[in-house]
């Protein structure tokens, strides 16, 4: 005998045609319902001869045995899924990390071409600065940067 959420949700909404399981109805079995489900499990599998004088034998630690793997099975779903949660998170913050540098490496790229061509056109690193509305040191550092790594 198999017992699974699909089968405790066949056991517990009703849905058999002779409506034999129609008495306990819930879409989210609680453990009140799922052990309701699962004595009905077993009581049908005495009843029809499956294993019968078995079960009816050891129908209390096959209950407890299917109770406890339910259980066992729903914390792993949860477990996965906040886990799932969690890497999502971890992922988007990584990709806005990234971005983010990106964004500045490309900005940092695009000022030193102003700094460049306008040093080239003679102006001078204060104007330079006051045009591009940044603090000279700034100006002056991409520039010497960009000079040493042109003498390599």
């Amino acid at each position: 005998m198999s017992i699974n959420e699909h089968s405790i949700h066949s056991l517990t909404d009703g849905s058999r045609k002779d409506g034999r399981y129609g008495a306990v109805s819930s879409t989210s079995p609680t453990r009140k319902n799922l052990e309701e489900a699962v004595d009905l499990a077993l009581d049908e599998s005495i009843k029809g001869e499956y294993l019968g004088s078995y079960f009816q034998e050891r129908r209390d630690e096959i209950k407890e045995m299917i109770l406890e793997e339910y259980e066992e099975a729903r914390i792993l779903r949860v477990i996965a899924r906040d886990a799932k949660e969690e890497g999502r998170e971890e992922g988007i913050a990584e990709g806005k990390a990234e971005g983010l540098a990106e964004a500045q490496a490309e900005a940092e790229a695009k000022d030193l071409k102003r700094f460049q061509k306008l040093a080239a056109a003679g102006i001078d690193i204060p104007t330079i600065a006051d045009l591009m509305e940044v603090p000279e040191e700034t100006v002056r550092k991409a520039l010497k940067k960009e000079n040493s790594q042109e003498k390599r």
